[in-house]
């Protein structure tokens, strides 16, 4: 963090209560668990915990000082103050707020261009290609893992440094008014929306809805800002003609976008697309397999374009890419390939992935679906579309496991997918029985669901199995 306890007041509007307002503090922890001396602990609130409980452990642990709620400390300062005379205290009324306050603040000095990415699906990915992509040519801060929150992302902005010139941030949300914000602890320059799908329907009723959450990370945009569309996706694209003094721009797949492949060539690991920029046609090479991760690069390559970085610079970025644990993540069994793809799910991001498995040819290609969870009202017809998707293509076999993926395998068998073909357990133990009975070389395993449903289990049992049996 680096700030000393003086600006530390001034960021959060706090009250100073004793200390010194000279020392200064390089890191902020807000888990007395992992707390390390001289860390300043911000204790936060919620409806099962009140990290003011821990307070004293972090204080033995030999912490700076301390950030608490005025409404807690009436009671509880003094002792504190007298059995701790040299701890820097300082009150506010809200933690979290101070908390945002204080990302705020290191934002404020450092200044750095802001590109704020949200979406149903597909944040992470694009995220980690816009920081490829720019750190190519600019030093660059990120969000690491899933720090995309009303937490998360002021932890984010505490690791500002001065070199920094871009700051890549994803912003999440479940509800309306959160991204919101979000931007206004940090306003974008650049804000990209990825797609509208149906993930955390569940609160929000409707995609409407869901867009309308999205739409907050151009609340704050400005005449010179871009607002960057996923122009694919029908309800980003209904909104092309909305009045902004921003400048919204579409990119995609399809050639009514503004920024699009004139080409493209799938491979099993990877594809090679064409774009125009200023006038010539590049060419582009990405090393993870379908066309929804070309979207996600095209956004990317917009962005470094924008930055004037070289066409050349951007390919190597992209070269870098890496896919995140289970996120495609690809595992041999005894010659088989199971793609490990269970980081977390929603109907549009079931589809994305059968799509690329689909398009590898040379397999016998099985599909191990669990739950999509957070559906809400929503979750038969979201279950029974990737069923109906599905059955279009040519697949070996389909294990649903769980509870609402039993409607995937009805509604594909409902579309001629044939219903001996069709598996529906209630574990990860009895799917990767089911699995391990059939796996062969030269299979093609697709495991994909919701984070709850822990589908990389799958992976795991029939490896133990197969290291016990041989």
């Amino acid at each position: 963090m680096n700030l000393t306890i003086k600006e530390i007041l001034e960021a959060t509007k706090g009250t100073f209560v004793q200390g010194d307002q000279k020392t200064l503090v390089k890191t902020l922890s807000i888990d007395s668990r992992t707390i390390k001396p001289k860390d300043l602990y911000l204790p936060l609130t919620g409806e099962n915990f009140n990290g003011h409980d821990f307070i004293i452990e972090a204080i033995e642990k030999k912490a700076s000082g301390i950030i608490i709620e005025k409404s807690w400390s009436a009671s509880n300062i003094q002792e504190i103050e007298k059995k701790y005379p040299n701890l820097n205290i300082i009150e506010v009324v809200d933690t979290l707020q101070a908390l945002q306050n204080l990302g705020h603040f290191k934002y404020r000095r450092v200044s750095p261009k802001i590109i704020g990415i949200t979406g149903s699906v597909g944040k992470t990915t694009t995220k980690d290609m816009i920081s490829q992509v720019l750190g190519e040519d600019f030093s660059i801060l990120n969000t690491k893992g899933n720090f995309n929150n009303e937490v998360g992302l002021p932890l984010t902005l505490l690791n500002l440094e001065k070199e920094h010139e871009v700051a890549v941030l994803e912003m999440g949300m479940s509800n309306l008014g959160e991204i919101q914000r979000l931007v206004e602890i940090v306003p974008p320059n650049i804000a990209v929306i990825t797609n509208i799908g149906s993930a955390h329907i569940q609160n929000l009723k409707s995609k409407e809805n869901i867009l309308k959450a999205k739409m907050e990370i151009a609340g704050d945009l400005q005449k010179g800002d871009t607002l960057l569309l996923n122009g694919d996706d029908p309800l980003l694209w209904s909104i092309r003609n909305l009045d902004a003094e921003y400048e919204k721009v579409y990119y995609g797949i399809h050639k009514r976008n503004d920024f699009y492949p004139a080409k493209i060539i799938e491979e099993e690991n990877g594809s090679i697309f064409y774009v125009e920029i200023d006038g010539e046609t590049k060419i582009f090479e990405l090393g993870i397999p379908g066309k929804h991760q070309i979207t996600n690069a095209l956004a990317a390559i917009w962005i470094g374009n924008y930055y004037n970085i070289e066409p050349e610079t951007l390919q190597r970025g992209l070269k870098k890419v890496l896919i995140s644990d289970m996120r495609f993540e690809t595992h041999e069994i005894s010659g088989a390939k199971i793609i490990n793809d269970a980081y977390n799910a929603s109907p549009e991001s079931m589809e994305a992935s059968i799509a690329v498995v689909e398009n590898m040819k040379n397999y016998r290609r099985i599909l191990v679906l669990g739950d999509v969870l957070e559906l809400g009202d929503y979750s038969e017809e979201g279950h029974r579309k990737v069923g109906a998707f599905l059955s279009k293509g040519n697949f070996h076999r389909l294990i649903t496991k769980g509870e609402d993926s039993k409607w995937i395998g009805l509604e594909a068998i409902n579309k001629g997918f044939p219903s001996e073909k069709v598996h529906h357990v209630d574990s990860n133990e009895k799917a990767a029985e089911l699995l391990d009975s059939w796996l062969s070389p030269k299979d093609l395993v697709l495991i994909k669901g919701s984070r709850g449903m822990k589908m990389e289990e799958i992976i795991e049992y029939i490896k133990r199995g197969r290291q016990v049996n041989a």
